[in-house]
Order: C-alpha cells, then sequence, then structure tokens
C-alpha cells in the first residue's frame, strides 16, 4: 500500500486552507478599519489558502488513483460518481441556501 486512506497531517493543513479562505472573506464582508497593518496582512493572505486546498486534493485525489492502478481496480466511471456525490449536492444546496436568502430576507 503506497498510499494511506488517512492523513491526519493533510486534514490539519486543509483546515488551515480552509480559514485562512473564510478569514480572507470575512475581512472583506465585514472590514476591519481599525486593525494595524500586520493585521490587515494577515487577512489579506487568505487566497492562499485556496492554493493550498487544491495542491492537497490533487495529491489525494492522485494517490487514490495511482493505488487504484497499482491494484487494478480503478475505474474512471466510479471515480465520476463518487466525484459527483461529492461535490454536486453540496453545491446544490447552496444555490438553494443562497435563493431562499435572497427571497425571504
Amino acid at each position: 500500500m503506497l498510499f494511506k486512506k488517512h492523513y491526519f497531517e493533510l486534514d490539519m493543513i486543509r483546515a488551515i486552507a480552509i480559514t485562512m479562505v473564510l478569514m480572507r472573506h470575512f475581512y472583506y464582508m465585514v472590514g476591519f478599519p481599525h486593525l494595524a497593518y500586520y493585521d490587515v496582512i494577515f487577512f489579506v493572505w487568505g487566497w492562499h489558502g485556496v492554493d493550498l486546498f487544491f495542491a492537497l486534493s490533487g495529491f489525494l485525489i492522485g494517490g487514490q488513483i495511482i493505488e487504484e492502478n497499482l491494484n487494478n481496480t480503478f475505474s474512471f466511471k466510479r471515480f465520476y460518481i463518487k466525484r459527483f456525490w461529492r461535490i454536486f449536492p453540496p453545491y446544490y444546496f447552496s444555490i438553494l441556501v443562497v435563493i431562499l436568502i435572497e427571497r425571504y430576507i
């Protein structure tokens, strides 16, 4: 087994990346005119979290594909079905939430 199924360390780095992105969005939504310069820089650097998150995702998904190829169990159909069920339900749920918020608030 070349690739482990679960990397706790990478989960922590992913959590940091997500936090960085959320802090950047929060900074631009609320704004903090009273913050010192170094605090503003900390919030503004949140876009690096997106790069970090995509790099980690590429590593983990690529490792999964390599592992399944080595075991001769890889299937494009199964791969895309898993991706579909991981991506589209939260995507459509978030669209529904935005529509409901816009309509009723």
